[in-house]
């Protein structure tokens, strides 16, 4: 080497170029060079709902992830749960249900590999996890939409007037006495289908928690099944919201009285024969009035039980 010259320099060292593989589309001239990473297979789990999984993790006795026909028949026999499940019963033949497990079966078994995996018993499953849900019921017809809202008008107010004897409850004497108020023609508004019921059908419709009485709530809630009682009590209330041909305690009580004063006037100027048969219809009102007052007395009584009764209720 002359003066002056030098050794060269090692290069530098470079840093090896990562891995590279190519991918052919189909021609030599189309292969791209991609870079080498790792790569995951992992394969996503089937969703398995886990009322399956548990159920499952009960039948698999050998734990190997899927369940024989001998494990399936072994939990049917065994647990109660597992028949509810499957909707299966037991499987032997002396009770006739071997066939309808072999069809069960049959069925979960799609891959036909004669055991059943998590997917397979999800999915014959799938209908009896996931019931779809109720139809919605359908629109009441136009008038008994109408009837309803009636209903909700004058609905307590005529609860109030047929309950005589004011206890929060209609029985039967007292729902009897209503309709004697109510005109004996059908009602025009009543729905198509509505029929004639008898006062115990009436009561047995309305009375939910079968006390033998309808109280309020139930009168309000249940009175549209009794349709053609319902229309007939709308078509008969007047402007103030009650049944003007029913007469009160109080109103037939006031009425008798009135009859007693005109009888007393007639006897003024009545033969002796008059006289006498005046005396015996004054007697009678004069009984019916006593027994009015005694209901009207009672029935303030129970009146004031009840409102005592909500007071200390609240």
């Amino acid at each position: 080497m002359g003066c002056g010259a030098s050794t060269p320099a090692p290069p530098a060292a470079v840093e090896a170029p990562p891995p590279v593989s190519t991918v052919t589309t189909g021609t030599p001239e189309s292969a791209a060079i991609v870079i080498d990473k790792p790569a995951t297979h992992a394969a996503a789990a089937a969703s398995v709902d886990p009322r399956v999984a548990d159920a499952f993790k009960l039948i698999d006795k050998n734990s190997d992830g899927t369940l024989s026909k001998a494990e399936v028949l072994l939990a049917l026999r065994k647990h109660e749960s597992v028949r509810e499940l499957l909707g299966l019963t037991t499987g032997k033949e002396a009770d006739g249900s071997r066939e309808a497990f072999d069809a069960a079966f049959a069925l979960m078994d799609k891959d036909e590999s004669a055991t059943i995996s998590p997917a397979e018993l999800t999915a014959y499953l799938k209908d009896a996890l996931n019931p779809p849900p109720p139809a919605a019921p359908p629109a009441p017809p136009p008038l008994e939409l109408a009837l309803q809202a009636s209903i909700k008008v004058w609905g307590r107010k005529v609860f109030e007037q047929f309950d005589t004897d004011k206890n929060g409850q209609l029985d039967k004497t007292e729902l009897t006495r209503a309709l004697k108020a109510l005109p004996k023609a059908k009602p025009t508004t009543a729905p198509p289908g509505a029929k004639y019921m008898s006062v115990e059908e009436m009561i047995g419709a309305m009375d939910s928690d079968t006390d033998g009485g309808v109280d309020v709530g139930e009168w309000l809630a249940n009175l549209e099944k009794c349709a053609g009682l319902a229309a007939a009590l709308a078509e008969a209330v007047n402007d103030a919201g009650v049944v003007e041909k029913f007469r009160s305690f109080e109103q037939q009580k006031a009425k008798r009285e009135s009859e007693i004063a005109e009888l007393e006037g007639k006897m003024m100027t009545a033969s002796i024969e008059e006289t006498t048969k005046l005396a015996e219809e004054m007697e009678e009102y004069e009984r019916q009035v006593a027994s009015l007052a005694k209901k009207i007395e009672e029935a303030n009584a129970n009146y004031t039980t009840r409102m005592v009764k909500e007071l200390e209720g609240c």
